[in-house]
C-alpha cells in the first residue's frame, strides 16, 4: 500500500514528498562526486588507453590482438590511431586487458 494513501493528511504527504526530495537530491550529490572522482577517458583516447596498459602488462601487441581475436596488423592500426575500432572490437581488446568501459 503507498504511504500517499487516503488516509495521511496534505500536511504529512507534502512532508514526505519533501523528505524523499531531500533524499534523492542527496543520492544525486554523492552519484556526481563518485563520477568526479573516476574521471573516465573520452573513447577517442582509447588508442592511448590501451598503448599504456599493454605496456604496464608487459604484453605484445601480437599477444594482445591475438587473446582479442583481432589481426595484429588491425591491433597496431588501432593503437597508432589510423582506425577506429568498432564497439565489439573495443570490448574484446577492453576484456584482454582488463579495463572497464563506461558509458556516461
Amino acid at each position: 500500500m503507498s504511504k500517499f494513501s487516503g488516509s495521511s493528511s496534505p500536511q504529512s504527504i507534502s512532508e514526505d514528498i519533501y523528505d524523499r526530495a531531500n533524499e534523492l537530491a542527496a543520492l544525486s550529490d554523492n552519484l556526481r562526486h563518485s563520477l568526479s572522482r573516476f574521471q573516465p577517458k573520452p573513447i577517442g583516447d582509447f588508442h592511448e588507453i590501451i598503448k599504456k596498459k599493454r605496456k604496464s602488462l608487459e604484453m605484445s601487441g601480437e599477444l594482445v590482438a591475438e587473446l582479442s581475436g583481432i589481426s595484429t596488423t588491425a591491433y597496431r592500426n588501432i593503437e597508432a590511431n589510423k582506425t577506429s575500432p568498432k564497439l565489439d572490437t573495443v570490448l574484446a581488446i577492453s576484456e584482454t586487458l582488463g579495463l572497464n568501459l563506461c558509458i556516461i
